[in-house]
């Protein structure tokens, strides 16, 4: 009973990439990762009371110095650049939307020695066919998304995500199942033994890993396809063995692999029908093959490392150099603001989190690791396919490492692949049975107190963070749902727990008072009031973050906005400068900087600084949308409302929209253009119309909005909105009544 253990745990925890849920185990790779916590804390459990075999385990350790010691450096090397982690909070605890950071880390790491250490020869077809289903099991659903099966339980992706929350981490996780699934039907195709009644099973495994491979394909993950292409290069081109034909399968996919580029680029796209095809044919055209957005990540994130070459700025913070290197040119490529919290390059990040020592690490462990695996083949040459099989999932793994970063499922099989690895260059245990050890007080009591510190642990790193974070998901649910007081009421309660995820409970708390603003009961002063304590917290913890420092001025805008009081205000503009100056220091090419901190100059009354920020908006960012307003902006208060129309339509030409704007900065707009002598009525109604998006329950918005519409000639747009101001105000129905008489009678 006691051997079948290790196997069951080991099996669970292959299978938890399909976990998913859109409230407990969300993000998806948080909630497997929070699960596999439980699970490896299981596994130090059980390898506590096996003391008996404490020497076995410890020769078998030594056996495999040659790649422990490698990998025991990287490792090193990563907590000397948490030590000097420029956030430190990230590096470790990382966040929920990634599942990344030391914490992360280190179970994967008790992981791969316990398999090593636990399973048997015989144990490892059991764990590596439940990796194999779970493969299976994520294809299909990836399929159902992508043809719209089961569409009241599964949404209809083109790209699909399956349980992985992403496509291109999908890509990257059946890649790796399809290598391991194509190389275990050549597992023992050269030993005669083996052979016997094989046959069943190695077409099994062709077929799995046919599947996993259409898996890839559904994906449209270039960089799962280079990893697919140059993993079935490295099988064929080092086959093991004389035989001529895997040099035939490695000319087929070369010539093969190269004709199919110069077709697909110079033929039309023969499947404009087919959606997936299609995509695929659009994505391997030269011009798309390597995306500008990527390159210009890694250049931004190069420029940073030459600064901080040997131990980097702290693992998982490739944002630091992304963001003080930032290239604006990056938003009109992705039509983001491009927060990016990774290089999208493996490689990269580790370069830029732990410097050249950790990379020169990694990489000298990964070499290691190969290099022992190909020294086994020449002892066991019985074992030589497998080997070589496990070789080929490491090199196309690490190829599309090179397009982006990892994620738990796929650290999961890499790090089960590193396990098996181990085991395979490594002698059995020496005992043949897991027993269970001798009755010893002492050995006992230290064994139960590490269980009872064991639970602690999981309760308080685990299960709680789990459940708040099950709690913000609804909440973000209910803010969705245009359910903003209960969604409100249950952020606030997520605050109140004292664990490490009280970051990302702020964080969230702040992106529900946005989506809330101005539909909620709750005033924008308070609202902003509450942002402003939540954002001070968050650059406390993390003020290496430029977004938040964005964030806090721009929320103390709206409290200067809405004071009366004028040395307060003055106080709180001041406040908000600080904020940007510390977010220009971090981050100093953000169009949106200095659209926030233009507003901070124009609500102090001094126009010329505020011109200066719009201009320097614009030449960062030429389209960007928030600028060109704020220039109309500033021009509609000097009264210049032909130069404010000109910049509106470059606003409309850069697909602006005035609800996104915020409600103090388009209500300014409509009051300028009100107070000129010639009132642009057309302009205002788009303006009261936005103003009724941003705050539905304001009666005022649409009386303002409905006398629009009245000079324009739009009378029953005039007509209809008028009722809905005596809707939210019946005591104001005698005013709407004689709205209503002024328009011509057959409207009233």
């Amino acid at each position: 009973m006691m051997r079948v253990i290790p196997v069951i745990l080991a099996c669970l925890a292959v299978m938890l990439p399909l976990l998913g849920s859109q409230v407990l185990f969300f993000p998806a790779a948080w909630g497997q990762a929070l699960a596999f916590r439980i699970l490896v804390s299981l596994c130090l459990v059980f390898a506590l009371f096996q003391i008996r075999q404490w020497p076995d385990f410890l020769a078998r350790l030594v056996q495999a110095k040659s790649v422990l010691i490698p990998l025991g450096s990287f490792a090193t090397i990563l907590l000397l650049a948490l030590l000097f982690s420029e956030d430190r909070y990230m590096s470790f605890w990382g966040l929920p939307t990634r599942a990344w950071g030391i914490a992360q880390l280190i179970p994967l790491f008790l992981f791969a020695l316990f398999v090593f250490l636990f399973l048997r020869k015989t144990d490892w077809k059991w764990v590596w066919g439940s990796a194999l289903a779970a493969g299976l099991a994520m294809a299909l659903v990836a399929l159902s998304q992508q043809q719209g099966w089961f569409s009241d339980a599964l949404v209809q992706y083109p790209r699909p995500p399956g349980t992985l929350g992403n496509s291109i981490f999908l890509g990257m996780y059946l890649l790796s199942l399809t290598l391991i699934a194509f190389s275990f039907a050549f597992a023992n195709i050269g030993n005669p033994e083996s052979r016997r009644g094989k046959g069943f099973f190695r077409l099994l495994l062709t077929a799995i890993s046919a599947i996993l491979a259409g898996g890839v394909l559904l994906s449209l993950s270039r960089g799962a396809l280079f990893g697919l292409g140059a993993g079935l290069l490295f099988f064929f081109a080092l086959f093991p063995g004389k035989s001529r034909i895997p040099r035939f399968f490695t000319l087929f996919l070369l010539v093969g692999g190269i004709a199919l580029f110069l077709f697909i680029n110079a033929a039309p796209n023969p499947f404009p029908e087919f959606p997936l095809a299609s995509n695929m044919w659009d994505r391997l055209q030269s011009e798309n093959l390597l995306d500008q957005a990527r390159i210009l990540g890694w250049q931004s994130v190069l420029q940073g490392v030459a600064e901080k070459p040997f131990l980097g700025y702290g693992p998982y913070n490739s944002f630091i150099p992304f963001n003080a290197h930032f290239n604006p040119v990056l938003t009109e490529v992705t039509g983001s603001t491009g927060y990016w919290d990774t290089a999208h390059n493996e490689f990269l990040d580790i370069l830029a989190g732990s410097g050249a020592l950790g990379l020169l690490a990694y990489l000298g462990f990964l070499g290691a690791l190969l290099w022992q695996l190909e020294k086994a083949k020449r002892r066991n040459p019985n074992q030589k396919f497998l080997l070589h099989g496990m070789q080929t999932a490491l090199v196309g793994q690490h190829v599309a490492l090179l397009f982006f970063p990892n994620t738990f499922a796929t650290s999961l099989i890499f790090f089960l692949a590193i396990g098996y690895s181990l085991s395979l260059i490594s002698k059995p245990l020496i005992h043949a049975d897991i027993k269970p050890t001798q009755a010893n007080p002492h050995k006992s009591a230290v064994s139960a107190l590490i269980c009872v510190l064991l639970i602690f642990f999981n309760w308080q790193i685990t299960l709680v963070p789990l459940f708040i974070n099950g709690d913000i998901n609804r909440a973000s649910i209910l803010a969705e749902s245009n359910k903003c007081e209960p969604a409100l009421a249950l952020g606030e309660q997520t605050l109140q727990q004292g664990t490490f995820i009280n970051y990302y409970s702020r964080l969230k708390y702040v992106d529900l008072i946005s989506a809330c603003m101005g539909r909620a009961k709750t005033n924008v002063l308070e609202l902003s009031g509450k942002a402003v304590a939540s954002l001070q917290k968050e650059v406390a913890v993390r003020p290496k973050e430029p977004r938040t420092w964005i964030l806090l001025g721009g929320y103390t805008n709206n409290l200067a906005a809405a004071t009366k009081n004028e040395s307060e205000k003055l106080a709180l503009l001041d406040q908000a400068r600080n904020a940007f100056e510390k977010a220009y220091v971090l981050s100093p090419k953000r169009p949106e900087l200095f659209a926030e901190w233009a507003n901070t100059e124009l609500l102090a009354g001094d126009l010329a600084a505020a011109k200066e920020k719009t201009t320097r908006c614009l030449l960062l960012d030429g389209n960007y949308s928030f600028c060109w307003f704020q220039l109309a902006l500033e021009k509609a208060k000097t009264g210049d409302n032909a130069g404010a129309m000109r910049d509106l339509n470059q606003f409309e030409n850069a697909k602006g929209r005035y609800e996104l704007q915020g409600e103090g900065k388009v209500l300014q707009m409509a009051q300028a253009f009100t107070s000129a002598k010639e009132k642009p009525y057309e302009e205002l109604a788009k303006l009261y119309l936005a103003l009724t998006k941003i705050r539905p329950n304001n009666p005022q918005y649409f009386a303002s909005l409905a006398a629009a519409y009245r000079e324009l000639g739009q009378y029953l747009n005039a007509r209809d909105t008028a009722r809905i101001v005596a809707k939210l105000q019946p005591e104001n129905q005698q005013a709407v009544d004689q709205f209503l008489q002024t328009l011509p009678p057959q409207y009233r």
